[in-house]
Protein backbone atom coordinates (compact mmCIF):
# COMPACT_ATOMS: atom_id res chain seq x y z
CA UNK A 1 0.00 0.00 0.00
CA UNK A 2 1.23 3.43 -0.83
CA UNK A 3 1.73 6.09 1.75
CA UNK A 4 -0.96 8.18 0.05
CA UNK A 5 -3.46 5.29 0.26
CA UNK A 6 -2.69 4.64 3.95
CA UNK A 7 -3.18 8.33 4.71
CA UNK A 8 -6.54 8.31 2.87
CA UNK A 9 -7.68 5.23 4.81
CA UNK A 10 -6.60 6.80 8.10
CA UNK A 11 -8.49 9.98 7.24
CA UNK A 12 -11.63 7.98 6.35
CA UNK A 13 -11.42 5.96 9.57
CA UNK A 14 -10.98 9.14 11.61
CA UNK A 15 -14.00 10.80 9.97
CA UNK A 16 -16.16 7.70 10.53
CA UNK A 17 -15.14 7.60 14.18
CA UNK A 18 -15.89 11.29 14.56
CA UNK A 19 -19.29 10.84 12.90
CA UNK A 20 -20.13 7.91 15.20
CA UNK A 21 -19.20 10.01 18.24
CA UNK A 22 -21.40 12.90 17.09
CA UNK A 23 -24.36 10.58 16.47
CA UNK A 24 -23.83 8.93 19.85
CA UNK A 25 -23.76 12.26 21.68
CA UNK A 26 -26.82 13.52 19.83
CA UNK A 27 -28.84 10.53 20.95
CA UNK A 28 -27.92 10.90 24.64
CA UNK A 29 -30.79 11.92 26.87
CA UNK A 30 -30.33 15.18 28.68
CA UNK A 31 -30.98 15.56 32.39
CA UNK A 32 -33.98 17.80 31.66
CA UNK A 33 -36.30 18.41 28.73
CA UNK A 34 -35.92 22.17 28.49
CA UNK A 35 -34.59 22.01 24.93
CA UNK A 36 -37.03 19.31 23.81
CA UNK A 37 -39.74 20.54 21.41
CA UNK A 38 -43.35 19.57 22.07
CA UNK A 39 -43.39 17.37 18.95
CA UNK A 40 -41.22 14.88 20.87
CA UNK A 41 -43.91 14.73 23.58
CA UNK A 42 -46.49 14.01 20.87
CA UNK A 43 -44.38 11.13 19.56
CA UNK A 44 -43.93 9.85 23.12
CA UNK A 45 -47.69 9.87 23.71
CA UNK A 46 -48.27 8.01 20.45
CA UNK A 47 -45.56 5.46 21.31
CA UNK A 48 -47.24 5.03 24.72
CA UNK A 49 -50.52 4.08 23.06
CA UNK A 50 -52.23 7.44 23.47
CA UNK A 51 -53.83 8.60 20.24
CA UNK A 52 -53.85 12.37 19.90
CA UNK A 53 -56.73 13.16 17.54
CA UNK A 54 -55.92 16.84 17.08
CA UNK A 55 -53.59 19.55 18.30
CA UNK A 56 -54.57 23.19 18.62
CA UNK A 57 -52.12 25.96 19.42
CA UNK A 58 -53.22 28.29 22.22
CA UNK A 59 -52.26 31.86 22.96
CA UNK A 60 -49.15 31.27 25.02
CA UNK A 61 -49.22 34.86 26.22
CA UNK A 62 -52.26 34.07 28.43
CA UNK A 63 -49.97 32.16 30.78
CA UNK A 64 -46.58 33.51 29.75
CA UNK A 65 -45.46 30.18 28.32
CA UNK A 66 -43.01 29.43 25.54
CA UNK A 67 -45.69 27.32 23.81
CA UNK A 68 -49.24 26.22 24.65
CA UNK A 69 -51.40 23.51 23.09
CA UNK A 70 -54.61 21.58 23.47
CA UNK A 71 -54.26 17.88 22.74
CA UNK A 72 -57.59 16.24 21.92
CA UNK A 73 -57.47 12.67 23.12
CA UNK A 74 -60.71 10.84 22.39
CA UNK A 75 -63.59 13.17 23.17
CA UNK A 76 -61.69 15.28 25.74
CA UNK A 77 -58.96 17.90 25.75
CA UNK A 78 -55.85 18.26 27.88
CA UNK A 79 -53.63 21.34 28.05
CA UNK A 80 -49.88 21.17 27.50
CA UNK A 81 -47.66 24.14 28.29
CA UNK A 82 -43.94 24.45 27.58
CA UNK A 83 -41.72 26.79 29.58
CA UNK A 84 -38.01 27.66 29.58
CA UNK A 85 -36.63 27.04 33.06
CA UNK A 86 -33.66 29.28 32.25
CA UNK A 87 -35.99 32.29 32.41
CA UNK A 88 -36.65 33.32 36.01
CA UNK A 89 -40.35 34.05 35.44
CA UNK A 90 -40.84 30.65 33.81
CA UNK A 91 -38.86 28.90 36.54
CA UNK A 92 -41.09 30.44 39.21
CA UNK A 93 -44.20 29.17 37.43
CA UNK A 94 -42.72 25.69 37.05
CA UNK A 95 -41.66 25.62 40.70
CA UNK A 96 -45.15 26.73 41.78
CA UNK A 97 -46.68 23.80 39.86
CA UNK A 98 -44.19 21.42 41.49
CA UNK A 99 -44.95 22.81 44.95
CA UNK A 100 -48.74 23.12 44.70
CA UNK A 101 -49.91 20.89 41.84
CA UNK A 102 -51.93 23.85 40.59
CA UNK A 103 -51.73 25.98 37.45
CA UNK A 104 -53.82 29.07 36.63
CA UNK A 105 -55.04 30.00 33.16
CA UNK A 106 -56.85 33.36 32.97
CA UNK A 107 -57.69 33.10 36.66
CA UNK A 108 -59.07 29.57 36.37
CA UNK A 109 -57.50 26.99 38.67
CA UNK A 110 -56.43 23.63 37.22
CA UNK A 111 -54.80 20.63 38.81
CA UNK A 112 -51.45 20.26 37.09
CA UNK A 113 -48.51 17.94 36.68
CA UNK A 114 -45.00 19.11 35.84
CA UNK A 115 -42.41 17.14 33.95
CA UNK A 116 -39.28 19.24 33.48
CA UNK A 117 -40.26 22.25 31.41
CA UNK A 118 -43.70 20.87 30.50
CA UNK A 119 -46.95 21.34 32.43
CA UNK A 120 -50.11 19.32 31.80
CA UNK A 121 -53.61 20.35 32.89
CA UNK A 122 -57.18 19.02 32.51
CA UNK A 123 -55.87 15.45 32.58
CA UNK A 124 -57.41 14.70 35.96
CA UNK A 125 -60.97 14.51 34.60
CA UNK A 126 -60.06 12.62 31.43
CA UNK A 127 -61.40 9.03 31.11
CA UNK A 128 -57.86 7.85 30.28
CA UNK A 129 -56.33 9.77 33.20
CA UNK A 130 -54.05 7.01 34.49
CA UNK A 131 -52.66 6.16 31.06
CA UNK A 132 -52.10 9.84 30.21
CA UNK A 133 -50.43 10.61 33.54
CA UNK A 134 -48.20 7.55 33.28
CA UNK A 135 -47.07 8.53 29.78
CA UNK A 136 -46.51 12.17 30.74
CA UNK A 137 -44.53 11.30 33.85
CA UNK A 138 -42.39 8.81 31.89
CA UNK A 139 -41.58 11.37 29.19
CA UNK A 140 -37.82 11.86 28.99
CA UNK A 141 -37.10 9.20 31.59
CA UNK A 142 -37.04 6.13 29.40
Amino acid sequence: MTKKRVLALFKSAFLLTLLAAVISLASCKSVDNNDVPYIVLIRHFNNSGIKIDSITALEKENVGAQAAFVFRIGSRDIGIYKFDHNLSKHKRKLDRVSDTGVFYVRGNRFNAIRNGSFVMIAHDTHPEREKIEKAFNAFGKE
